[in-house]
């Protein structure tokens, strides 16, 4: 089998399993899995419920009206890790979720509102704060085996 054909046939291998996680009772939408994986993780974590899709500014409510925010992050060998942007501050906290590749997790933060811009760089492009993970861990609660013992 040539390079090319090996290639094609990872492909469709991967476009079939694409549509089986993207049909999981746990995918909202057809993004990558990650940020679906992650809001599940943190509600059952931290014993919330996940957000509709078009609640503004969070993901996951907890049990006395928190809102919490969550961001997913994959590892890969890099300590410079920078969450997605944040455009709305309405929200309690922050849940950063950092997994491994394979989707193990590796850490869990929760940093407070007040602690976002701190932690945080402006992006002008993207109009939204994305959050350092190196700046956060200073200010964070950990919530790594919270996070690990639901996944």
């Amino acid at each position: 089998m040539s390079d090319k054909e090996k290639l094609k046939d990872l492909l469709v291998q991967y476009a079939e399993i694409s549509k089986e996680i993207a049909n999981h009772p746990w995918m909202r939408n057809n993004n990558s899995p990650l940020g679906d994986l992650a809001e599940r993780i943190v509600a059952d974590g931290l014993g919330g419920t996940v957000a509709d899709n078009n609640a503004k500014g969070y993901d996951v409510e907890l049990p006395d009206g928190q809102l919490i925010q969550v961001k997913g992050v994959t590892y890969r060998g890099k300590n410079n890790l920078f969450t997605s942007a944040i455009r709305s501050m309405s929200f309690d906290s922050v849940a950063i979720v950092v997994c491994n590749p394979d989707f193990s997790i590796r850490e869990g933060l929760l940093v407070p509102r007040c602690k976002v811009v701190q932690v945080s760089r402006h992006h002008e492009a993207l109009n939204g704060y994305q959050i350092s993970v190196s700046k956060a861990r200073a200010m964070a609660s950990d919530i790594t085996s919270s996070l690990a013992e639901v996944w």
